[in-house]
């Protein structure tokens, strides 16, 4: 079994003032490690858990440590379950699906075609608005602030309670994934 590494209190300053996300400084290469190593031992003991490439890159990895104030014993626990959801959930075959079905825009377009793979993905939607896209012409352009970054609106006064029951809950968080 591989052992975190421990960080000081200096260490951990240094971490957390850390605000450049892909250059790693040598204590977060340390981390980063400890992950990478972890994450090797685990698919070769269950390759079931074999993550895809977006979720086992290094930015990945790294909000596993921040949101664990650099406990990597804890980032590990917090990450191995993630991985765990999105088995048993089947999201890198969600995910393939998406990719597949907007094609264009995965190899650097930039409008959606099909936002609403699922079969209750639509009415999902009508149940509960939320929204990362504009209509346009040919589909759907995605939302993003002026770094880049994703928006997500959602509409929590128009969420409609009853059509989300008669959904289930497990068809309404099934359509959600996707």
């Amino acid at each position: 079994m591989t052992k975190a590494p421990k960080f000081s209190a200096e260490e951990i300053a240094a971490l957390v003032e850390s605000e450049n996300a892909c250059d790693f400084s040598p204590v977060q290469a340390k981390a980063l490690d400890f992950m990478r190593t972890m994450l090797e031992q685990t698919v070769k003991e269950q390759p079931t858990l074999k993550p895809c490439a977006e979720f086992s890159a290094d930015i990945r990895l790294m909000r596993f440590l921040r949101a664990n104030a650099w406990d990597c014993n804890g980032a590990w626990k917090e990450y191995c379950e993630a991985i765990k959801f999105r088995r048993d959930r089947h999201m890198d075959s969600v995910r393939d699906q998406i990719v597949t079905a907007n094609k264009a825009f995965f190899e650097g377009g930039s409008v959606l075609h099909n936002l609403y793979l699922h079969p209750a993905s639509t009415k999902a939607q009508r149940v509960q608005p939320r929204m990362f896209t504009k209509p346009v012409a040919g589909g759907h352009e995605i939302l993003l602030d002026r770094h880049g970054n994703l928006v997500m609106i959602e509409c929590p006064g128009t969420i409609d309670y009853a059509g989300i029951f008669e959904l289930g809950t497990a068809g309404w968080s099934e359509s959600t994934i996707w």
